[in-house]
């Protein structure tokens, strides 16, 4: 049996509870890094510190759209991430290999359930 079986055909998956739940958790600590780090943040400039006010918004916009089965945050987080991604490699020149494989892997799960989405 696998994760996409592994519930009935009514509601929200496990699988999909459980990716939102973390993801809320990450984003609360985001918001507070965030508000600890901004003098940190703005020696990339004004422009990241607004960005990554922006990617916290999106953020927490495609969490609740994904708790509510929502094709279109579905949509808006992958959009987010491959962002997210060219941004860090402008940023860092380089990309983390933990925040590649991680969003890919939440990324793979949400797609497995992109039909049953409304």
């Amino acid at each position: 049996m696998t994760i996409a079986q592994s519930d009935t055909t009514e509601g929200r998956p496990i699988a999909i509870t459980i990716i939102c739940v973390v993801l809320a958790i990450f984003l609360v600590l985001g918001l507070v890094g965030l508000i600890f780090a901004s003098s940190a943040l703005l020696v990339f400039g004004v422009g990241y510190f607004i960005y990554s006010i922006a990617m916290l918004a999106v953020s927490v916009v495609s969490v609740y759209g994904l708790w509510m089965m929502k094709k279109w945050a579905l949509y808006l987080y992958t959009a987010a991430f491959v962002v997210g991604q060219i941004v860090t490699y402008m940023v860092a020149g380089t990309i983390s290999l933990i925040g590649l494989v991680i969003p890919l892997v939440i990324l793979a799960v949400c797609w497995m359930y992109q039909a049953r989405m409304t």
